[in-house]
């Protein structure tokens, strides 16, 4: 009696275990965060660097199919920032 107790504790154990490893090592969306980058170094005027992390963002966005709009989004920040460092070299 007592021998089954202890093997379902282990089995619910194990489980939450699993659980939790599954939750923690979810793959978050790294675009999201090269997107952020890139917003922070706009507005510190940074604007090479920040081409850099939307040109990432834009290059990891592009690996998922259902995030058109992001696409669209990075393609017009680009199509900026290109317009920007080209207007301030001149």
């Amino acid at each position: 009696m007592h021998v089954s107790i202890y093997i379902v504790i282990l089995i619910v154990l194990v489980v939450l275990i699993f659980s939790v490893a599954i939750l923690f090592r979810r793959k978050k969306y790294t675009y999201t965060s090269l997107y952020a980058e890139g917003i922070k170094n706009e507005n510190n005027g940074s604007f090479a660097a920040a081409l850099e992390s939307y040109n990432n963002a834009l290059a990891e966005v592009e690996k998922y199919k259902f995030h058109e709009k992001m696409k669209q989004q990075l393609l017009e920040k680009i199509k900026i920032l290109k317009s920007t460092i080209e207007y301030e070299s001149h």
